[in-house]
């Protein structure tokens, strides 16, 4: 995983960052999203991955 420093504070964090906005088991606008279980198992490899 590439890394970057975070603004002037100089903390490095991933290149990469994970949106979760739509991580839920409701359906939305008609729309089926991700159960929890799916989502959790995306954020653990994202974490496995080197995503901070």
């Amino acid at each position: 995983m590439k890394m970057r420093k975070f603004g002037k504070l100089g903390i490095e964090c991933s290149a990469f960052g994970l949106g979760c906005m739509r991580f839920t088991n409701k359906e939305v606008n008609g729309e089926q999203v991700l159960d929890e279980e799916k989502a959790i198992d995306i954020i653990r490899t994202a974490i496995d991955g080197g995503t901070t």
